[in-house]
């Protein structure tokens, strides 16, 4: 029986080791949870407080690299460019002021995604059950219009490992007992 437990384990810690930063960073996107709910679940998964925090700080660090990276574009997913000034009229006013009001961080010294963390989280009551997150972005796009995008092309990411052609294959059975947790209704 040891022998078993001890295998178990073995699989147990490969499999949560190896989880998908991803669908951390997606519960960070709905408001409901923010980061408190990754913590909360690295803490019941792992039941190692060093280990939960490392893989807490692990999703933390790759939201803000993401956040980086989607700050360097413009909303068409274009690397933006630092424009140079040699004079200073208008037209290059106006450009100036483009560029400050994408400025990763204001002059208080935070990010849109430091605001939109440092938001009190929505309560998970009977109001809050059914929520769409999507809907939620897109209402909230022009408080947080990098963040949104963020959480637009993140929620929007298949939770599915299989492709779908596979999937519906005439080949044989693709989806086994572990990809089969979906609703029939989302496949």
């Amino acid at each position: 029986m040891n022998d078993m437990v001890v295998e178990m384990k073995k699989f147990f810690d490969k499999y949560w080791n190896e989880y998908s930063l991803i669908l951390g960073i997606a519960l960070v996107f709905d408001p409901r949870y923010k980061f408190a709910f990754v913590d909360w679940a690295f803490r019941k998964i792992v039941l190692l407080d060093p280990l939960a925090y490392d893989m807490s700080l692990r999703v933390k660090n790759a939201l803000v690299r993401l956040f980086l990276v989607y700050k360097t574009m413009d909303a068409n997913g274009i690397e933006a460019s630092t424009p140079s000034f040699s004079y200073t009229g208008p037209a290059e006013l106006e450009e100036f002021s483009t560029f400050d009001s994408a400025m990763l961080i204001d002059r208080y010294g935070k990010s849109q995604l430091d605001y939109y963390l440092e938001k009190p989280k929505l309560p998970f009551d009977d109001k809050y059950r059914q929520f769409d997150v999507l809907a939620y972005w897109r209402q909230n796009g022009s408080k947080y219009p990098d963040v949104a995008r963020m959480a637009k092309d993140v929620l929007s990411i298949p939770v599915s490992t299989v492709a779908s052609e596979s999937t519906f294959s005439v080949g044989g059975r693709v989806i086994d007992k572990y990809r089969s947790k979906l609703l029939p209704s989302n496949l």
